[in-house]
């Protein structure tokens, strides 16, 4: 008996988030530490790792919220530059 079974697979591309936390760095230490505070309405520009941040257009831009964070969302994976 023949019998031809076949299963259809599906690939979905995961979309990736980049995101972090911009703060004054009250100790100039270069870490964040107790104390530190967030800072808001900072512009957040996302680009390509092969653009040049400053001169080539950035793929995303955004603000940091009252606490400083920034979050970018629904990207393809791959290399950026947060600048």
């Amino acid at each position: 008996d023949n019998v031809n079974e076949t299963v259809d697979f599906t690939f979905v591309n995961e979309k990736v988030a980049v995101g972090n936390y911009v703060f004054m760095d009250n100790n100039e230490n270069g870490t964040y530490d107790a104390g530190d505070m967030g800072i808001s309405n900072v512009t957040v520009e996302l680009y390509a790792s092969t653009d040049n941040p400053g001169v080539d257009a950035p793929l995303f831009t955004t603000l940091t919220n009252a606490d400083g964070y920034y979050y970018f969302d629904e990207l393809n994976a791959g290399q950026y530059i947060v600048y």
